[in-house]
């Protein structure tokens, strides 16, 4: 006899416990919701990456019209993020959206390659805090060493950043458990 504690339904309206036991409506809600964090998240990306870029230019362009390297090395930095943030919206653009009405088997397909490439935009943004930590600590160097040190300390930038990066690896390690959990969920379909 099982009793409540043989079963847990998770978020995707699936009970773990028995093997064929997936709520299509609440599956097709789940991907629905995350189809638009993705698209939110593609439409921020882009707008970031585009504004970044114009952004980086003209920094670099008034860094050496004044001959000021620390902002040329800001600039160079805002670019290498814009760019980093504009893969993050070509990863995620092909799956942005989803019809929904698809079988199980489709939208468990769609739910996988959708978190394998959130995983991948989290991979990037990572990479992003990074280089802007790394760049804004060159600037505050170069800085320094004009004698003419920042007026904000760099350590509050690199506690920002690592905040971000913080908050970023959060968002990986559940877009990994979501991945696990729809990898798990294809086998099994392809096994019945």
């Amino acid at each position: 006899m099982t009793n409540d504690l043989d079963h847990y339904r998770d978020e995707m309206g699936i009970t773990w416990g028995s093997a064929r036991d997936v709520e299509l409506p609440q599956l097709r809600l789940h991907i629905g919701h995350q189809s638009l964090l993705v698209g939110a998240a593609v439409a921020a990306c882009s707008v970031i990456g585009a504004a970044g870029l114009a952004l980086g230019g003209f920094t670099i362009w008034q860094g050496v019209a004044l001959g000021a390297l620390n902002f040329v090395t800001r600039g160079a930095g805002i670019l290498v993020v814009s760019s980093l943030s504009l893969l993050a919206a070509k990863a995620l653009w092909p799956v942005k959206a989803s019809d929904h009405r698809g079988s199980v088997s489709a939208l468990v397909d769609f739910g996988l390659v959708q978190s394998i490439r959130a995983i991948g935009a989290v991979r990037l943004g990572l990479a992003a805090c990074g280089a802007a930590a790394m760049f804004g600590l060159v600037g505050a160097a170069i800085r320094y060493a004009n004698g003419n040190p920042p007026a904000l300390s760099p350590a509050v930038g690199v506690a920002i950043l690592a905040g971000a990066a913080f908050a970023l690896l959060l968002i990986g390690f559940r877009m990994r458990a979501k991945a696990l959990k729809f990898a798990y969920l294809r086998r099994l379909l392809r096994r019945h």
